[in-house]
Parts: structure tokens; C-alpha cells; sequence
């Protein structure tokens, strides 16, 4: 979803480079779901003991988990031409993702961070610096690429699912 949104230069989202500017910016907007298909909970643990994963935003008082996924936007020669990264609080267990996981109490939360197998984390679109900042780029056919876990933080069954590519069409 294409949306507009305003970017004064004491933003968070300036200042944690969510767009590539500040004034009104044209954003992508899209959600971000990451299954745990694995043998094993993802566990990470209250942030502030795993520094290794999280940094403090003195922007939004927070911790934000380190390189969870990267967004690029890409043109027809797979340059890349705009792009951005979830911005992420929190990796929990934010929805069952397969039938065997339908029923059960969350595991994982903001306070002590994980992800349970069969569970997914789910970053919404409407959340800020959900999205890739596509300001001035022409109309026309680009792929949007999502790469979950890029610096292999964190180990996985496969590395082979961690990527995916999407048409996207610029009006």
C-alpha cells in the first residue's frame, strides 16, 4: 500500500533511517509475518540481557532488536533503489502459524522475547518504518526483497526460506 507520511527532522523516523529524508515522504507499506517452521523456540530473552540482539532508542524509549529483516526495493536491472528494515521492538509470538500451535497461550512477549515453534511474528504495515521509502522513484515494475535473520544471527534449521521477492508496480 503506497501512503504518505510526514518526516520533520526531529523525527525517530529520520533519525533511525526509515526514509531518506525529511519533508513528506512517500512510503511502501506492507506487513512482515516470520513463521518459526524449525525443531526449536527461537529464544532471545529479556532484552537487556542480550545485548548482543537488542540496542536501546533513546527515540522511542525502547529497545529495538538489531537486524531482524531487511526490505529492498529493487528495478528491472536489480539495482536497488529504495529500502528499509522492521524496525523491530519486540520479536514474539504474535499469532499460531500451523494448526498444532491453534489453541495455546503465547510463550514469547516484549518483556522476555522469543519465538515458539509453529508461532509467527507479525509486524504490521501500519506500524512506523514498516515500509520502504519510494519518494521520487518513477512510475513503473520494481520487486520489493525481504530477507528475515541476514547476518545468520540466530541459528536455523534452513537459511534456504529466509528471502522473498514480490512484484510491486509503482503508479
Amino acid at each position: 500500500m503506497l501512503d504518505t507520511v510526514s518526516a520533520p527532522d526531529d523525527s525517530c523516523m529520520v533519525q533511525e533511517a526509515c526514509v531518506g529524508g525529511v519533508g513528506e515522504r512517500q512510503v511502501l507499506r506492507f506487513d512482515t509475518t516470520t513463521p518459526n517452521l524449525g525443531t526449536a523456540d527461537l529464544i532471545l530473552g529479556p532484552p537487556e540481557a542480550t545485548p548482543e540482539f537488542f540496542e536501546w532508542s533513546e527515540c522511542h524509549d525502547h529497545y529495538h532488536y538489531t537486524g531482524y529483516a531487511e526490505f529492498n526495493l529493487t528495478d528491472a536491472s536489480g539495482a536497488v533503489v529504495g529500502s528499509g528494515h522492521k524496525q523491530a521492538f519486540c520479536v514474539r509470538d504474535s499469532e499460531p502459524w500451523v494448526a498444532e500451535a491453534e489453541g495455546q497461550v503465547p510463550v514469547y512477549n516484549c518483556g522476555f522475547q522469543g519465538l515458539s515453534v509453529g508461532w509467527a511474528d507479525t509486524y504490521s504495515w501500519n506500524l512506523d518504518c514498516q515500509w520502504v521509502d519510494v519518494t521520487g522513484l518513477p512510475s513503473g515494475d520494481y520487486t520489493l526483497v525481504l530477507d528475515v535473520n541476514p547476518g545468520r544471527a540466530f541459528p536455523e534449521k534452513s537459511f534456504e526460506d529466509n528471502r522473498l521477492e514480490l512484484p510491486v508496480t509503482l503508479p
